[in-house]
């Protein structure tokens, strides 16, 4: 067992071999142990036991996890993975208002392979605050009625620096505010048809940079990377406006943001 965790581990986390720690989470966690393949924690129970400081890697098993609440913060490296091979194996699920992954104080997270949604008002996928930095990658952003899917403000950055897609309904999709910077130069796609009152929003001398980000749409639902691929079309792919500004910076990808209008960027 300790051995196919290990190659598992080395498959999976790719890049987070030079982690500190590696923990195991999963849905039926424990909220407090060593967190291992055998006995897994919780996911704020995975990040609790990365002492501040380190560089810590947590591969979250399949499963709906509700409403994980994860608190990633104090100066803590987190790298939180699903199943890179089918993002949707492991669902971060909101109930109520909050933010599924929120990372703060000085914080790094990276979020990877996995899907966020909500069924409540108001959640939010990935939040940050406080001189923070948060990388994402292969994440399903799905319906966050009256939410956001991705939330940065106080001097913090975050940057998608691989492949996403968004399979659901948001008030706004990226949101920058209070001296934050939205890094958007991956690849996106939206399945149809897709609603925001805003794509992109940056507001209060923050900078949102996405010459790089390209665009497109499937029909259906996403089934898995794979599929992502094959089915891609180019087509309109959301409603709303595509970019909202104020006091603020937004460099526009060529082909502009989403939206039936590209609003006052």
């Amino acid at each position: 067992m300790k051995i196919w965790l290990g190659l598992l581990l080395a498959l999976v986390l790719g890049g987070a071999a030079h982690a500190d720690y590696q923990f195991v989470a999963a849905p039926n966690g424990v909220h407090k142990g060593k967190c291992t393949s055998r006995r897994p924690c919780s996911p704020q129970g995975a990040v609790n036991a990365c002492p501040d400081g380190r560089v810590c890697s947590i591969l979250l098993k399949p499963g709906l996890y509700l409403d994980p609440a994860v608190n990633i913060h104090y100066h803590r490296t987190i790298m939180l993975y699903g199943n890179c091979e089918d993002p949707h194996a492991v669902i971060f699920r909101a109930t109520k208002p909050g933010a599924l992954v929120a990372i703060q104080d000085h914080a790094i997270g990276a979020v990877r392979c996995l899907t966020l949604e909500a069924t409540a008002p108001g959640a939010v996928g990935i939040s940050g605050r406080q001189h923070i930095i948060a990388d994402y990658e292969r994440v399903i952003f799905g319906p966050m009625p009256e939410g956001t899917h991705l939330s940065m403000n106080e001097f913090s950055i975050a940057s998608c620096i691989g492949p996403v897609w968004i399979s659901g309904d948001a008030s706004i999709h990226a949101s920058a505010s209070a001296h934050a910077k939205l890094n958007l130069g991956c690849h996106m796609t939206l399945t149809e048809p897709r609603a925001f009152t805003y794509f992109v929003s940056a507001v209060t001398f923050s900078i949102v940079d996405a010459p790089q980000l390209v665009f497109d749409s499937v029909a259906t639902r996403v089934v898995s990377a794979s599929a992502v691929d094959a089915a891609a079309v180019v087509g309109p792919i959301a409603t709303g406006e595509g970019c909202h500004s104020s006091n603020s910076i937004v460099f526009r990808p060529e082909q502009g943001f989403p939206g039936a209008s590209p609003g006052n960027c």
